[in-house]
């Protein structure tokens, strides 16, 4: 939030959808390469990989849940 107000940069990793990413402007980083399957869960995720590979991200399915009474009582959260 201070880097915001101050008009700087910052740089980090942030999962999404969040609040955060609602409230400000973000850019997701280009990895310069696909997301590599194999190669991510054969070497990157083991600390002792000895060659790491260069992979984006994997995608993620995001399920979101509210209870009946929140959609009921409507608004802009529920119309999206």
């Amino acid at each position: 939030a201070k880097a915001n107000e101050r008009k700087q940069g910052w740089l980090g990793y942030y999962w999404a959808p969040t609040a955060i990413l609602g409230t400000y402007a973000m850019v997701k980083l280009d990895a310069g390469v696909p997301y590599d399957d194999k190669a991510f869960k054969s070497c990157n995720t083991k600390a002792d990989c000895a060659q790491p590979a260069r992979t984006d991200w994997a995608k993620s399915e995001v399920l979101t849940v509210i209870t009946d009474r929140f959609k009921k009582a409507g608004g802009p959260a529920v119309d999206t």
